[in-house]
């Protein structure tokens, strides 16, 4: 289980955030909210909750 993600922001859209974690992109959908503090290039850390369907 992943508890938290941090790295430089890769990718900002409405509503998802894609975090570069050592060459890694994880995407994260995000609150309007959320995604209006991030800016492009910054590092930043996502607190997640993850949604998992068999």
């Amino acid at each position: 289980m992943l508890y938290y993600v941090s790295g430089t922001v890769a990718i900002l859209e409405p509503g998802l955030a894609v975090i570069d974690c050592g060459g890694v992109g994880y995407g994260c959908r995000v609150t309007a909210y959320t995604a209006g503090q991030l800016k492009l290039n910054q590092n930043a850390r996502l607190y997640i909750t993850e949604s998992i369907r068999e």
